[in-house]
């Protein structure tokens, strides 16, 4: 069994999702996830957990929990999500820069990273601001967006995530 910590900024979205993947996909490797900047008090958006629940993926409880010496030292490896997070990590816990890489680069793809859902939704059209409101490309509030559009829209960036979780797989299995 290998221990394997996914890394992003908040721990509601990204790392979450890859932890959900894994954990779904291998029963040869412990998953957990963790967030450079989480605040423990936060829980991932509704819309979110009903994307991953329709792609098959279980949803137990979870709240955003940080980073520390002690969850870092447990890991055989360590994905981040985007290059800063690996020097946030290493501030934390320096020597261990052999166990820690980009999710993206360590199936090969090192000019790759998982961008932060607001720039993806940013790509699709939309943009997200604090409290969660979506807006068009102008700035214009979408009144009553369309519930399933905006599930759909966290299918899509849990589907791109899904392809690097499941290159890790195929490659530590």
């Amino acid at each position: 069994m290998k221990n394997i910590l996914f890394v992003c900024e908040a721990n509601l979205f990204r790392s979450y999702a890859s932890e959900r993947i894994t954990n779904n996909i291998s029963k040869y490797l412990i998953a957990d996830s963790a967030g450079t900047n989480a605040m423990t008090e936060l829980k991932a958006s509704d819309y979110f957990l009903t994307a991953l629940q329709e792609l098959g993926y279980e949803t137990p409880e979870h709240t955003a929990k940080p980073i520390s010496p002690k969850l870092l030292e447990q890991q055989d490896l360590i994905l981040c999500m985007e290059k800063p997070q690996i020097s946030k990590i290493l501030k934390v816990l320096p020597g261990i820069e052999n166990k820690i890489h980009t999710l993206p680069s360590y199936v090969g793809f090192p000019d790759k990273q998982i961008i932060d859902i607001a720039y993806f939704f940013l790509s699709k059209g939309f943009s997200i601001f604090t409290g969660g409101f979506i807006t068009d490309k102008n700035g214009e509030n979408i009144p009553n967006p369309n519930e399933q559009q905006t599930i759909n829209v966290y299918k899509d960036f849990i589907k791109e995530i899904e392809t690097y979780v499941e290159l890790v797989v195929e490659k530590i299995i």
